[in-house]
């Protein structure tokens, strides 16, 4: 893997087992003390390659700067319940195959946020008195922004996701020929969600983007990546004027026929990690059919 990112052989997606991305993380570091000069725009190389589940070290992601040595290896096998097996690493500094000046600044505060033992990334004394404050906001953010892009890069698109639960299997086929109608059939409006606590509560709207004589019904996936990696899915749903029920953390509303839209909320289920707004995300996937008498 380190090698196809040297000679930037790197493929434009991941697509099958053996591909290697590379995509570019940026997080802004503060000031060093007593140096007039600006924030540093930190760069960081996340690469990462498809693999078997049968391969060694799998799921891991590897981080390190110019000095070669592995500072922390994070083990994923929970970053998300659709991910496909991976190895991904984390190149940051003078390590990254196209150094630029700044990244000499990048290279000194990664080293100063180094203990003694080598590692970790985190707030060291000598990060305390060598740069302004902010520097634990920037550590949380490596992290962070890491685990998060990495989880987007190795989950399947949409349509080549697990089907589910079986009754939803059921009530949603991805498969075959039919009256079935895609994600491009329905249109999704007013989406929103709220950190409270440990729990995200969610709302939204969806109709089909045409009339439909029949019933219809929607599928409500939600995934929270928490700091360990576990996926909190739906725990309540409600849409006044249609049945909505909650199996096996994935939502299922049904419209009667004649209903044009439906109004939507729900709730994830309670973190078992601390959540707080610019330290998690949600990710809601709503998907529509028509239902096949």
């Amino acid at each position: 893997m380190f090698e196809t990112y040297w000679a930037h052989r790197e493929s434009p997606v991941l697509a099958d087992p053996g591909d290697v991305v590379v995509h570019k993380l940026t997080v802004r570091l503060p000031r060093p003390r007593g140096r007039h000069t600006s924030e540093v725009e930190a760069e960081f190389d996340l690469v990462v390659r498809l693999s078997a589940a049968e391969a060694p070290e799998v799921n891991e992601l590897l981080a390190f700067r110019g000095a070669g040595m592995v500072v922390r290896r994070l083990q994923l096998d929970r970053l998300s319940a659709a991910a496909r097996p991976f190895h991904a690493m984390l190149v940051g500094g003078l390590a990254k195959r196209d150094p630029s000046e700044a990244d000499q600044s990048v290279e000194q505060f990664l080293r100063d946020a180094e203990p003694p033992s080598h590692d970790d990334w985190e707030v060291t004394p000598r990060l305390k008195q060598a740069w302004i404050r902010g520097y634990a906001t920037a550590i949380r953010q490596i992290w962070d922004r890491s685990k998060e892009t990495l989880r987007r890069l190795v989950s399947p698109p949409i349509e080549e996701r697990d089907e589910g639960p079986a009754g939803l299997r059921r009530l949603f086929p991805v498969s075959g020929e039919g009256r079935g109608r895609g994600e491009s059939s329905f249109r999704f409006g007013n989406l929103d969600a709220q950190l409270d606590g440990d729990v995200w509560s969610f709302r939204g709207e969806v109709e089909p983007a045409e009339p439909l004589e029949g019933a219809w019904q929607v599928r409500v996936d939600a995934r929270v990546p928490d700091e360990g990696g576990t996926n909190q899915l739906v725990a309540t749903l409600d849409a006044p004027g249609a049945s909505a029920r909650v199996e096996d953390g994935v939502g299922a509303i049904h419209a009667e026929p004649g209903t044009s839209a439906v109004a939507f909320e729900g709730t994830t289920r309670v973190s078992r990690f601390p959540l707080t707004p610019d330290r998690s995300s949600l990710e809601l996937v709503v998907v529509g059919s028509e239902v096949v008498e």
